[in-house]
Order: C-alpha cells, then structure tokens, then sequence
C-alpha cells in the first residue's frame, strides 16, 4: 500500500529544483560555449571548452570571474580590432556585477536579494553578449552580404 509522507514531497521537491537548475546550467554553459567559439581565436582570453568547468562544485564560484568578464573583454578586443567602437565594454560591467552576486548568495541575510539580483544580470548579459555574437558572425562574412543593394541612380536611363 502506498503511504503518503511529508518527508517524501520535501524529497521529491528538492530534487526537481536540482534538476531544473541543472537544465538552466546546462543551457548557460552551451550558450557561453558558443559565443566563445564565434569569437576568433586570437582575440579569445578563454578557449571555449572552459566553460564547462563552472560544473564543477564550489569552483564556479571562483572560476566565473575568469569566464564571464573575459567573455565581454575578448568581445572587446574583436571589436576594437575592427574598428567598431559603439559596442561599450561589451557587457563587462554586468559580467562583474553577476559574479559578485553569485558570491553574496552566500551571506545569509543578502542571500535572497542577491540571488534575484544575479539573475537579472545573468539574463541581461546573456542577452547582451548573443547580441554580440550575431554581429561578430555579420562582420566575418563578406560585405556584400552584410550591406543592403545600392540604390538606383537618379536621372541615368537604362
């Protein structure tokens, strides 16, 4: 006979919200994965396979300093290198800012807020450096993909 008990639903509830925050790693770590890999490889400071090291336990919480902040600065770095200079600090800011969250989790009373913070900032720079992806592979095709036709001259007949 089946017996309903409390200690099993808290059981039950832990381990789907492991599971879930394991998908949501998983996801992180393949989009990071590949805005590393579009960046080309002289102007990477991470190879892309790094990432995956945020896996590890209590590491992470070191090693996002070396991989998100180094993710906007190799940006940066592509960006400069061509000339494109209205890309800002390429989201470094935020990359900081959501690493220092990730340590203030810790602290008991800031706990909470800093989780949601770290959020946010996540989702934002996320967002941010896709962005960036997308215009790294526009500008490593040939321009004559990138720019529009011409216009038809005016006053020439055909």
């Amino acid at each position: 006979m089946f017996e309903f008990r409390i200690q099993d639903l808290f059981q039950t509830q832990i381990l789907i919200y492991l599971m879930i925050g394991f998908g949501i790693q998983i996801f992180v770590c393949w989009v990071l994965y590949f805005c590393y890999k579009s960046i080309p490889q002289e102007f990477r400071l991470r190879e892309p396979w790094m990432v995956w090291l945020l896996f590890i336990p209590f590491f992470h919480i070191v090693w996002n300093f070396y991989i998100y902040p180094s993710l906007a600065t190799s940006y940066k770095k592509y960006f400069d290198s061509i000339g494109c200079t209205e890309v800002g600090k390429c989201g470094r800011s935020v990359a900081v800012a959501y690493c220092v969250c990730v340590c203030c989790v810790f602290v008991p009373s800031a706990g909470p807020l800093a989780a949601l913070i770290g959020i946010g900032l996540l989702l934002f720079f996320l967002v941010e450096i896709c962005e960036l992806k997308v215009r790294v592979s526009l500008s490593t095709k040939s321009p004559t993909t990138i720019l529009p036709p011409a216009p038809p001259e005016s006053g020439k007949s055909l």
